[in-house]
């Protein structure tokens, strides 16, 4: 990364070094050879800076795809890491379970059953001991009624302890065994009781352990569902975001590179040039303006052309002025400006095509507004005109301030002047259009899209008529 932010460096620095020596040349010595080179090397150094920050587009959007693409990986291995525990959950749960089925089974084959066995012989032998005490009972009743019977008359006393003697003994074993039943079987039921209560004691705090263990579990999984999903909704959202707008710019941009080089190629061969021609874009108008340009020239063919705002338009303007026998006159509030454009007229010899005249700015009044304007009244200008350039003053000067050049010139605009605007997209120029209009009754703007130039003309002249069936070209 540091490489390529230092490659990036070295290629914006000799971009700006190339630039610096050619804007020197363009300004002291144009006809310099190493012009030429300079303005190659700018190209490529631009075309190197273009490639590199497309690639450090393309870079952040693999970050960030590889970052989506992490978050998706995390996702699924916590999936997976869930439904592994829920299973193993569920495991647990089937064992305990069935640990508490086998409990419940051992309890009742181990305990329940061995006691109701003692319980059986217990009552049997219990059984028979009442069977053994019923007959010594009815052995003692047979004695007795046989007693009755006598005619002899016995003692009771000793009657009395002749059958607790017999039955006595019988009748406390009898009792001792009968209580012993009772404590074996109360025993047994407390047992039961307990074994059952610590076998549902077991069986639930295992059950709620892991029914809170998934209830957490599950709680969890959701929130962090919920937090991806918003994660993930909100990565994609802003790459979205980003690619569309990179993805409209980037189309917007090559759509114009196509125009400006569909342009160039259609604007060179018009005419043969005599020297290298000055840069078009940025301040001076693009080679899609130019073009239209002149073909409105070769088409309207003026005879007095009138441009406000000096630069490559000129040149161009010039030779096609030389070609229809028409006369240029260009203003410029800069010196510096104007003799350049001046420079250029001489070396491709057009002088007699095409004037420049510096007139400083002085302050006009139109609307119950002051505007910055160039001084026409101490300039020897055109006294009739067939079309009007407006490319200036700058529009840093004030709001609208290329307003005035209609109300100051509408005196000398021949009765079908055309009248072009430059910037016409711009939110300033196009109320100076709609102002214009109001002061020009029967005018109307054509060519609307075709370029940035905005253009005025009477609307029943041939020539706006015409133009609904003349393409660009």
């Amino acid at each position: 990364m540091t490489a390529r932010k230092f490659l990036h460096a070295i290629v914006g620095g000799i971009l700006v070094l190339s630039i610096l020596l050619t804007l020197i040349l363009f300004n002291f010595a144009p006809t310099s050879p190493l012009f030429i080179p300079l303005v190659s090397i700018s190209v490529i150094c631009l075309m190197g800076v273009a490639a590199l920050t497309l690639d450090s587009f393309r870079r952040f959007f693999n970050e960030r795809r590889e970052a989506s693409q992490r978050l998706l990986d995390e996702v699924r291995t916590h999936r997976a890491e869930t439904k592994l525990a829920a299973r193993e959950l569920r495991e647990q749960l089937a064992s305990a379970t069935y640990e508490s089925a086998e409990l419940q089974r051992s309890l009742t084959q181990q305990s329940y059953r061995p006691a109701i066995s003692r319980i059986e012989r217990m009552h049997d032998s219990l059984s028979r001991e009442n069977s053994k005490a019923a007959r010594e009972i009815d052995r003692s009743s047979s004695t007795n009624r046989s007693l009755d019977s006598s005619p002899a008359q016995l003692d009771s006393d000793h009657l009395s302890s002749g059958v607790n003697s017999d039955i006595g003994p019988e009748i406390d074993k009898l009792a001792r065994k009968v209580d012993k039943l009772t404590d074996l079987l109360t025993k047994v039921h407390q047992t039961g009781n307990t074994n059952a209560s610590a076998l549902n004691r077991t069986t639930s705090t295992k059950a709620k352990q892991i029914i809170s263990v998934l209830e957490t579990q599950r709680h969890e999984f959701l929130r962090v569902r919920r937090d991806l999903q918003k994660t993930r909704r909100q990565v994609i959202s802003t790459v979205q975001l980003a690619a569309g707008e990179i993805t409209a710019q980037a189309e917007k941009t090559i759509w114009n590179e196509t125009n400006e080089h569909e342009a160039l190629a259609q604007l060179y061969p018009r005419h043969d040039l005599r020297d290298l021609m000055p840069p078009s874009g940025r301040w001076a108008m693009d080679a899609r303006a130019l073009l239209h340009l002149v073909q409105i020239v070769s088409s309207r063919r003026p005879k007095q052309i009138l441009e406000i705002g000096s630069g490559t338009s000129t040149i161009w303007l010039a030779y096609e002025a030389e070609k229809i026998g028409a006369k240029v006159v260009s203003v410029d509030h800069k010196e510096e400006f104007a003799s350049l454009t001046r420079t250029y007229l001489g070396h491709h010899s057009l002088d007699a095509a095409a004037e420049v005249i510096t007139l400083p700015l002085t302050q006009v009044r139109h609307d119950k507004t002051d505007y910055q304007w160039y001084d026409i009244q101490t300039a020897d200008m055109p006294e009739e005109i067939d079309l009007l350039i407006v490319d200036g003053p700058p529009g840093s000067l004030g709001q609208c301030a290329r307003y005035p050049a209609v109300p100051q010139l509408l005196e000398r605009l021949r009765s079908d002047a055309v009248i072009i605007l430059d910037d016409s997209t711009r939110e300033d120029e196009i109320r100076i259009l709609d102002q214009w209009l109001r002061l020009l009754p029967g005018y109307c703007q054509v060519d609307k899209g075709l370029s940035r130039l905005g253009i005025l003309a009477p609307e029943d002249s041939r020539w706006v008529r015409s133009r609904s069936s003349q393409p660009l070209a």
